[in-house]
């Protein structure tokens, strides 16, 4: 358990110390019983409960479709669902905005609650999706085909033969919906306006006012609820891994099952394309039509000293990003394989602790904390770093996960040591996985907004902090979506690249081993 001693080291030091510390200079337990703050906490968990309630009953109706018919593209499909992954919030509330807000150009649901969860089901949805289908993907065809010999209605044969084997997967889905839609900031603060605003922007205003009080007696009440959600994650995750999948042949869909299977793919695409469309389109377009007239305006430098050109933005995001990534994957792959060489379930709860923290909470934490540091660039790096080697430790525990034991018996037995088994079988197995878990957590720094809001410096200004000044102007609703076509370029440029440089080695030895 050796290889724990670092992640260990860094979680106290970066999180638990400073939130920690916080609290003991004094929780103002009083504030919880106010009804304005139980009304915060009311509409927190109404917004968590309906989106993890919506994404469970989409999830499981679309998974099922798409595990059980093959079809053109699907393939395409599932990579497409991953998509709202790597698309900062930032990106994402002003495409609802420029669809649903006021001067929206479909129906207005600015100022109501189906605004927010619209948002939340656009980014948890696909989640679910690939969960619901990976479960799926355990059980054969010929359970369903037996049921139906034996008189089962469509009805019942999903009720008893698919619902059982695609719920527990669907139920992951939904326990990581309910996790980051409880903590969410960004889409609560710029979408749920003050009626509807939760736990987490609540605290950010408290903070601003210098309540520090108040905000560590809501810190403790969300982090009670969120850890609580946490070990229900990690208990459901251990309980429905898998080690093998079977491939079978997948019928096409005909009738009015294909129409069905064909209007769930249209919605699917439509919630995923839609936003960053009209997000495009706002860049492009002002009253008089078509322009790049915003565009324009971002290359032109200001004067003034707290403005930043845009060059200096996105190097600021691309080194910071490259920065944290470094310093997670060591972090992320000693937890890993601690975890999977000794299962402890605290400690896999605990990989998920820093998903359930508050970043703005965890901000005035650090610098309370930290006071000699406050305005630093390592303050800042080690908040980028707690957000992302979670999803990267997730990714490649998961993967450690499904490795079959036979295969590092055989090595063993072939004389390989621990470096070697790690090597030519461990890593070859694990790399597309590692890939995509430091994939996202690339697109989870750049895209980073709580945090950079408030431990940044105005040289240290960001593509997301540009985007936020601009909407809190009049009028420059142009160049906020225009910066934030670039912010998703540049995360989803990032994250391709990484994925594919990770696929690379896996690549090459399986090269090798046909030579």
């Amino acid at each position: 358990m050796l290889w724990l001693v670092p992640h260990l080291l860094f979680l106290g030091l970066v999180l638990v110390y400073p939130m920690l510390n916080l609290l003991a200079r004094g929780v103002d337990f009083a504030v919880l019983t106010e009804p304005f703050i139980l009304e915060r906490l009311g509409v927190t968990l109404l917004q968590a409960s309906l989106s993890s309630l919506l994404v469970l009953g989409l999830g499981l109706m679309a998974g099922s479709l798409l595990a059980r018919y093959s079809f053109r593209g699907k393939a395409l499909l599932e990579a497409v669902l991953s998509l709202p992954f790597v698309v900062p919030v930032m990106v994402a509330s002003l495409g609802f905005l420029s669809l649903f807000g006021s001067r929206g150009w479909l129906v207005n649901l600015e100022g109501t609650l189906w605004l927010v969860l619209l948002a939340n089901v656009f980014y948890n949805l696909g989640l679910t999706i690939r969960f619901v289908m990976a479960g799926l993907r355990l059980q054969s065809l010929e359970l369903e085909d037996i049921a139906r010999l034996e008189g089962a209605t469509a009805w019942q044969v999903w009720r008893f033969v698919t619902l059982p084997a695609a719920l527990p997967s669907a139920l992951i889905g939904t326990g990581f919906t309910f996790l980051y839609t409880f903590a969410s900031f960004g889409i609560p603060l710029l979408l749920g306006g003050t009626a509807f605003a939760t736990l987490e922007v609540e605290m950010f205003l408290q903070i601003q006012r210098l309540e520090l009080g108040t905000a560590s007696a809501l810190a403790l009440l969300q982090l009670l609820v969120s850890i609580s959600a946490a070990f229900a994650v990690t208990y459901l995750e251990r309980q429905h891994t898998h080690s093998q999948t079977l491939d079978e042949f997948r019928p096409r869909a005909k009738g009015w099952t294909r129409v069905v299977l064909g209007l769930m793919i249209l919605g699917l695409l439509f919630l995923t394309f839609a936003p960053l469309l009209a997000v495009a389109v706002r860049s492009l377009t002002d009253s008089s039509g078509f322009t790049l007239i915003h565009y324009q305006k971002l290359f032109t430098t200001s004067s003034s000293v707290f403005s930043l050109d845009l060059g200096t933005a996105i190097w600021n995001n691309l080194r910071f990003a490259l920065l944290s990534l470094a310093l997670a994957v060591p972090l992320a792959l000693s937890y890993a394989l601690a975890l999977w060489r000794k299962p402890n379930k605290f400690f896999d709860a605990l990989s998920l602790l820093p998903l359930a923290v508050s970043s703005t909470v965890l901000g005035v934490g650090l610098i309370v904390s930290y006071p000699k540091f406050t305005a630093s660039l390592e303050l800042l790096i080690a908040v980028y770093v707690l957000s992302a080697y979670p999803l990267i430790t997730r990714a490649f525990l998961n993967a450690l996960r499904r490795i079959e034991p036979n295969l590092l018996e055989a090595a063993s037995l072939d004389g390989a040591g621990l470096r070697e088994q790690f090597r030519f079988v461990i890593f070859p197995l694990t790399a597309s996985a590692l890939g995509s878990g430091m994939a996202l957590g690339f697109a989870v720094v750049v895209g980073e907004f709580a945090a950079t809001l408030m431990l940044q410096r105005p040289e240290w200004a960001t593509l997301t902090t540009l985007i936020y000044q601009r909407l809190s102007r009049p009028n420059q609703i142009g160049e906020a979506s225009a910066l934030a076509m670039i912010l998703l370029l540049l995360s989803c440029m990032g994250f391709l690249l990484i994925a594919a440089w990770a696929r690379q080695p896996t690549s090459q030895q399986q090269q090798h081993r046909r030579n």
